[in-house]
């Protein structure tokens, strides 16, 4: 019994930590949580790479 709570504790804090964590991302004006390039991209999460990078092509 005890046990269960434990682990239902465990799970509880992990979800909250994750729900404030994009709460705090969504208020600094990150429009995609989990990228890495939230803040530079120009579009939404479909972006492949930040529009300030330069892809090079191969010869």
């Amino acid at each position: 019994m005890l046990g269960n709570i434990l682990v239902l504790l465990i799970i509880a804090l992990i979800l909250s930590g994750a729900v404030l964590k994009l709460r705090r991302d969504h208020k600094q004006g990150s429009p995609c949580a989990g990228c890495p390039y939230a803040k530079a991209c120009a579009g939404g999460c479909s972006q492949v790479a930040p529009v300030n990078v330069v892809l090079k092509t191969p010869d």
